[in-house]
């Protein structure tokens, strides 16, 4: 029973991340308006959050993105955090929400960090610290 449960946890986990894989091919050619990049989007959305203690850093890898609450900062691959596409600045948004409701002590990310253990210290050994 437990083999089951493992596999079909591992076949969703696995047509989610090719979901994101394409959904993130797929827009990352799609320009926008606005002109803004990745970081400064962020930026912008922290900031009229009350977010302004959380820093913004790229890193080499892609879609490794995400919000490290221990350090109080959003890594964003290069591509999302200079770039201009609609993938770009919606990545950006996204790990804004997770610093938001972190902040917000938001109670369903509370339950999956508690659930889950936070996963800062396999994203603080996997990517160096760099700030941009």
């Amino acid at each position: 029973m437990m083999l089951l449960i493992f596999l079909v946890t591992l076949v969703i986990a696995l047509l989610a991340q090719w979901h994101v894989k394409r959904a993130q091919a797929r827009h990352s050619h799609t320009t926008t308006l606005s002109g803004y990049t990745g970081a400064e989007v962020g930026k912008q959305i922290l900031r009229q959050a009350g977010s302004t203690n959380v820093d913004i850093v790229e890193h080499e890898q892609l879609l490794g993105d995400h919000h490290d609450p221990l350090r109080k900062r959003l890594v964003l691959s290069k591509a999302n955090y200079h770039g201009t596409s609609a993938a770009a600045l919606g990545v950006a948004a996204h790990e804004c929400g997770h610093a938001i409701q972190h902040k917000m002590a938001y109670a369903p990310l509370q339950t999956r960090t508690a659930a889950v253990g936070d996963c800062s210290s396999f994203w603080s050994i996997s990517f160096a610290d760099r700030k941009a």
